[in-house]
């Protein structure tokens, strides 16, 4: 870091810089037409008398639809959309995911289409930070909080010099733990409880 230096500006041509302070409001301001024209096609995920046609949350944009052909039409608006504001769609980062009750066989499934690319399915999706499943179940992600806990833990225990409290867990063995590191513990913990 250089203190009380002054570089040349430059100009930015296109894209949003990442990390700063602006750039979520600036990008939504951006694609608020892309939500609208979604809207107006009435097609999407109805819950509780709303139709859900995609969510957003800065440049993350997850489209909802009913069926791969609703679905390919929805990715159709957005490719117009982006080809008429200079907007690229990142196919190579672009996933689809069925949603299925419980113990119900996956039939063929049809293709899905984003700027004539075939988009692969998956199995589970991240989503600001939420693992989300095919069934809705919340499994899969307690199943990595528990494992992040665990590596936690196992991380503050190591070369722990002898304290006042102890902790036994399952798959833990007894351990002493100085009370610095018995917080850290149980504010992970609890991050899961």
């Amino acid at each position: 870091m250089v203190p009380s230096s002054v570089f040349e500006s430059f100009l930015v041509l296109n894209g949003m810089r990442q990390g700063g302070v602006l750039s979520p409001l600036l990008y939504n301001l951006y694609v608020d037409d892309l939500n609208l024209h979604l809207a107006q096609t009435g097609v999407g995920c109805f819950i509780g008398g709303f139709c859900f046609d995609n969510l957003s949350y800065a440049d993350d944009l997850v489209i909802l639809a009913p069926t791969v052909a609703a679905l390919n039409h929805l990715l159709s608006i957005c490719n117009e959309f982006a080809s008429a504001n200079d907007i690229l769609l990142n196919t190579a980062k672009t996933q689809c995911m069925v949603f299925i009750p419980r113990g119900t066989p996956l039939k063929h499934i049809p293709m899905a289409w984003l700027s004539g690319v075939s988009l692969s399915f998956i199995g589970s999706y991240k989503y600001l930070g939420f693992t989300v499943a095919p069934t809705l179940s919340d499994e899969l992600h307690v199943k990595a909080l528990s494992r992040s806990l665990c590596c936690t833990a196992n991380l503050l225990i190591q070369d722990q010099p002898i304290g006042k409290f102890s902790l036994a867990s399952p798959g833990l063995p007894f351990q002493t733990i100085e009370p610095r590191r018995r917080k850290k513990m149980e504010d992970s913990f609890n991050l899961i409880c």
